[in-house]
């Protein structure tokens, strides 16, 4: 499996009301903040969850059991010039 040690998972929502209803049960389960959409992911509502260290299996599975239109993506920590990659994981419309 591929390592996640250097950077952020992020989930990101269609509505600010989705992203505040998964964040309050997101939380009971793992370490989390929400924080503005990163740049690098243009499409959602301006909010996202950011995920601080957690269980890669039981964050995407928390992922799938999501019933609203959503993404998560691994972002990479910023490079000498800025930048970060966001690679997306998975998509629910």
């Amino acid at each position: 499996m591929e390592s996640f040690a250097e950077g952020f998972f992020a989930m990101v929502f269609s509505a600010t009301g989705d992203t505040i209803k998964t964040e309050e049960e997101a939380k009971r389960h793992f370490q989390t903040s929400i924080i503005p959409t990163p740049r690098e992911i243009s499409k959602s509502c301006g909010l996202a969850i950011r995920f601080t260290k957690p269980d890669e299996q039981e964050l995407k599975a928390f992922f799938e059991q999501r019933n609203v239109p959503c993404a998560l993506y691994f972002l990479s920590e910023r490079n000498e010039q800025g930048q970060r990659i966001a690679r997306q994981l998975g998509e629910k419309k």
